[in-house]
């Protein structure tokens, strides 16, 4: 399955599979600790991923709990 980066425009919804863009099937190298949403894997349509409820709910277990998943990782940034 491909992953993708997160890649908004500006302050956006990361559940819009416009903010995200393709990398391949290699999962990108993300700095630790994780707080930040770095990438995600899911099915592809046309270039852009294909957001289930189910890795919704994946993303926001991600982000509450600031730990990678099975389909999400995060990335660590300092303000």
């Amino acid at each position: 399955m491909p992953w993708y980066l997160y890649t908004p425009s500006r302050r956006s919804n990361p559940t819009n599979p416009n903010n995200w863009t393709l990398v391949g099937s290699v999962p990108p190298s993300t700095p630790g600790p994780n707080y930040y949403l770095s990438a995600l894997q899911a099915s592809d349509n046309l270039g852009h991923p294909i957001i289930t409820r189910a890795l919704q709910g994946e993303i926001a277990q991600a982000l509450q709990n600031r730990r990678d998943t099975t389909n999400v990782l995060l990335s660590h940034f300092k303000r």
